[in-house]
């Protein structure tokens, strides 16, 4: 409560700060009351669509009412207008693969791939969706381009010796799995 007020203070000095918008929305979000966070959150956007804090707010508000189709609809606003931002891809496509909306996940993972070639976790995270979908092969395929880039990640060879495991590669997944172990 106090913490609000002196925000609110704040916001009278600096009616266009969209940082302490998010701080106020912050709040409301902690104490549950998401109709306040809603309107902070929204207020912050409508003064600086930039800055990205107030979308993954908004976003993460949505998903604490149990609205994720609102969540996504936020992450596609804040893409739209910030397409090159690599952490907001990792952050909706996380959200969609929680929510078992793998579809989603892979579009915006292969999105963000073609951003940034080298960022491991965009392949990492491609290969959990496509292997959710039982698309084995790609997934497989998107490992082995994140194992090039870093051989030595434990969890890249984890994954992908998961992949092998369930499209019937048993001895594969073992010797993947093996480096995983190494």
């Amino acid at each position: 409560t106090e913490a609000r007020k002196n925000y609110l203070k704040v916001l009278e000095l600096e009616p266009h700060n969209a940082q302490v918008y998010y701080n106020v929305g912050v709040l409301y979000q902690k104490e549950e009351d998401f109709n306040n966070a809603e309107i902070f959150f929204d207020k912050g956007i409508a003064l600086n669509k930039k800055f990205l804090k107030n979308y993954l707010g908004l976003a993460k508000n949505y998903e604490s009412e149990g609205k994720p189709n609102e969540s996504i609809k936020v992450y596609k606003q804040a893409l739209k207008l910030n397409p090159n931002q690599t952490f907001l891809y990792l952050s909706a496509g996380d959200f969609c693969l929680k929510h078992n909306l793998f579809q989603e996940a892979e579009e915006l993972f292969t999105s963000a791939i073609g951003i940034n070639e080298d960022h491991i976790h965009l392949y990492n995270r491609l290969g959990i969706a496509l292997r959710k979908q039982n698309k084995y092969d790609k997934a497989i395929k998107n490992y082995d381009k994140a194992t090039k880039i870093r051989p030595d990640d434990a969890n890249l060879h984890y994954n992908q010796a998961k992949a092998y495991f369930f499209d019937g590669e048993k001895l594969i997944a073992i010797s993947v799995l093996s480096k995983a172990f190494k």
